[in-house]
């Protein structure tokens, strides 16, 4: 493994394209595309100012960069590096934007979710959606295929779900009965149907709607004591199965979640929950414990040598029980600790890898062939990102320290980089190159082929 070509960059603003053939990085006011291959520079753009954020377009053609203080994205083309496009929305402001996935259309948020608009490339007309709920995010979602896009629309006591087609017309709106205020929402894997959920800390439910009939397919709601709302769900990518985590409210004395900022040591363990998708009920919990007592499961503790100080290695555990060090409860705000805040699937689907809001140092790995606990990576610092492999289930994990650690079956390796401090790690698509990525540099690490 060799690291190569360290780069300046602002704001941690770089990209892989999504083909993998180019890079993109801003510093200062440029956005400059090299080649992924031979590295050399492509083309370099001029931003009107410094960008707050770039993306590449679906097919890899154009790539926008959003200067959120001036209400302004512009937008270059890498086949007609002299055509260029700037989008202003004066009035409202812009907080958020994205590509649709034909290419040619960017759907931009104003400020206060006053409305979204929908620019188009080709025939350079503008397009509203309004009644946009504030509070949801995201407010709204293309199904897989691109040929759907669901936005969150508030009709007052109630809101709905409002289909548009690729052509922007309202062909549906599913009302949520039943569930009250939508906390959010999210595609099923196949766009046949849409999933939303209520994350209120008094009522833990979940629905899944029919795209084609707008009727109810599935529902899940617990009344069980210790749950406290749905925090997030994810997607199984092999076969559709959805995993929940949630937030916990309850100890072991059966205390209810206002309570038990007073018996923190002693509440039991949040939890991932697994759904089946046909019958949307628990197949398996997936428990966070302190005190690990699991002797099959590998656990890596993050350590360093007398004679090295400052070289890292992970060691692994043999003994049980392993106390993993746990953060104290905040009494004014009892359930910012609560959950699991971070979890995510491989790209083969085999693996879910997942970190509790109250052990944020300890990252967590299941097999969800075997349903069950395969590692446990334990490092000094909180795990502030991680990102699995495109094609090989390999993980990157990083602590905010001046190196990555990399889990591949079973094992943990560790690779230094005195040059910067990371923060974020981003693959190119073939999974052989890994981007390094602090606020102002990003270095590529070259990976072994396994």
């Amino acid at each position: 493994m060799s690291y190569f070509n360290v780069l300046r960059v602002t704001k941690n603003l770089c990209q892989f394209s999504p083909n993998g053939t180019k890079f993109a990085y801003c510093f200062g006011n440029e956005l400059t595309i090299r080649n992924t291959v031979t590295f050399e520079q492509y083309h370099t753009f001029f931003c009107l100012d410094i960008a707050d954020y770039i993306q590449w377009s679906p097919d890899s053609q154009y790539i926008l960069c959003a200067l959120y203080q001036h209400s302004t994205i512009q937008v270059f083309s890498l086949h007609s590096p002299d055509w260029k496009c700037k989008l202003r929305h004066s009035v409202c402001g812009i907080v958020d934007v994205c590509w649709s996935p034909d290419s040619r259309h960017i759907l931009t948020t104003a400020e206060f979710h006053v409305s979204i608009c929908i620019w188009s490339l080709v025939s350079h007309t503008v397009k509203y959606i309004t009644c946009v709920k504030e509070t949801t995010k995201p407010c709204f979602s293309f199904s897989s295929d691109g040929s759907w896009l669901a936005v969150v629309e508030d009709q007052g006591d109630l809101d709905c779900i409002s289909i548009f087609s690729a052509s922007w017309k309202l062909r549906k709106q599913i009302s949520c009965v039943g569930l009250g205020r939508i906390e959010g929402f999210s595609w099923t894997p196949d766009a046949s149907a849409i999933c939303v959920w209520k994350g209120a800390p008094d009522k833990c439910q979940l629905q899944v709607y029919e795209i084609s009939t707008g009727e109810l397919r599935g529902n899940f709601q617990s009344s069980e004591s210790r749950m406290c709302g749905i925090k997030a769900v994810a997607w199984m990518p092999s076969d559709g199965n959805v995993i929940m985590w949630k937030k916990c409210k309850d100890t072991e004395n059966g205390y209810h979640w206002q309570y038990w900022t007073f018996y923190s040591e002693e509440r039991k363990p949040n939890n991932i929950r697994l759904l089946n998708h046909i019958t949307w009920q628990p197949m398996v919990e997936f428990p966070h414990s302190d005190i690990l007592l699991d002797k099959v499961c590998t656990v890596y503790q993050e350590s360093f040598t007398k004679e090295q100080p400052s070289k890292i290695s992970f060691e692994l555990i043999h003994g049980r029980p392993v106390i993993i060090s746990s953060l104290q409860m905040d009494l004014e705000n009892p359930t910012k600790l609560m959950g699991t805040g971070l979890a995510v699937f491989s790209s083969c689907g085999y693996f879910l890898a997942t970190r509790a809001d109250k052990m944020p140092a300890a990252l967590w790995i299941w097999s969800i062939k075997e349903m069950a606990l395969q590692s446990v990576i334990v490092h000094k610092q909180p795990v502030t990102a991680i990102c699995w492999a495109p094609v090989e289930p390999r993980l990157a994990i990083v602590s905010g320290s001046n190196f990555v650690s990399l889990w591949v079956n079973k094992k943990v390796m560790v690779h230094m980089t005195d040059q910067l401090c990371v923060s974020d790690v981003r693959w190119d698509h073939s999974g052989e190159c890994l981007a390094l990525c602090a606020t102002t540099k990003v270095a590529f690490l070259q990976m072994p082929a396994l």
